[in-house]
């Protein structure tokens, strides 16, 4: 199976992280459910502004290009399965003081206090001497952490990276 995961995005100042992940999951997924035939790059803009119910702003065609979405348990192996099965699935964090100046290695909450809730795109998994880790596309530009990519500890719902798992089915 030949496919590409899509690029690392800006979302700038707007708290908009919950739509980027969306998108960029769901790009992903008709990707791997095309074999590669189609690379779509679907747009959070269009998500966040265009689409209420697809009626208003935009108003063109049907723009839910989701058949089905759904949660996944927080069982590390249901993840793991998912992602295999399907592809990248949206993720949500607790972000502490200590996660912005993320820059290499598997991120484990150390210091600061709470900033807020951070939606991702988490793409797999693998170690890193020895600590399990989940792979994961932030929405920050490629500038930020390792190109606009993190490291986050695995089985251990670290800043409940586990616990608020979505997935959808592309039509």
């Amino acid at each position: 199976m030949l496919f590409t995961y899509s690029t690392i995005r800006d979302q700038g100042n707007c708290g908009s992280c919950w739509a980027f992940g969306a998108v960029e999951s769901m790009s992903d997924r008709i990707c791997i459910s095309s074999d590669g035939a189609m690379q779509p790059s679907i747009s959070a803009e269009d998500l966040l502004s265009c689409c209420w119910s697809c009626g208003m702003g935009c108003n063109g065609r049907d723009k839910h290009y989701g058949k089905t979405a759904y949660s996944v348990s927080s069982e590390v192996e249901q993840i793991q399965k998912e992602i295999m099965t399907h592809g990248p699935v949206e993720g949500a964090f607790t972000v502490y003081a200590d996660f912005p100046s993320y820059k290499s290695g598997v991120y484990q909450h150390e210091t600061g206090g709470e900033l807020g809730g951070h939606a991702i795109r988490i793409l797999g998994w693998g170690t890193e001497n020895d600590t399990p880790y989940w792979l994961v596309a932030n929405s920050w530009n490629n500038d930020w952490g390792a190109s606009g990519y993190f490291k986050i500890l695995r089985g251990q719902d670290e800043c409940g990276i586990e616990s608020s798992i979505a997935a959808g089915l592309p039509k």
